[in-house]
């Protein structure tokens, strides 16, 4: 499994867990953003998207989990700021 994999990020974090070792909020960031891209990636090839479009997509989906969220959570804006819902 390569490293920048996200089954391997996820797996690291996992492999952490049950050693009982620490696992910190930025370790689960790096797993989530590397399964989250290999999501987004998945997508363009298989409805053979341009690469471009990438940013587009990435827009689609936040917008998407922005709106269903529910009140009180915090959600992460366009210009990276976070809000309260």
């Amino acid at each position: 499994m390569p490293e920048g994999d996200s089954t391997y990020q996820t797996a690291t974090v996992l492999r952490r867990m049950l050693k009982g070792k620490r696992v910190t909020g930025f370790d689960w960031t790096v797993a989530q953003v590397a399964d989250r891209m290999a999501f987004y990636n998945t997508i363009i090839k298989a409805d053979k998207f341009q690469p471009a479009q990438l940013g587009g997509m990435q827009r689609l989906f936040a917008n998407s989990w922005r709106d269903k969220s529910s009140p009180g959570w915090r959600i992460q804006q366009d210009n990276w700021q976070w809000i309260r819902k």
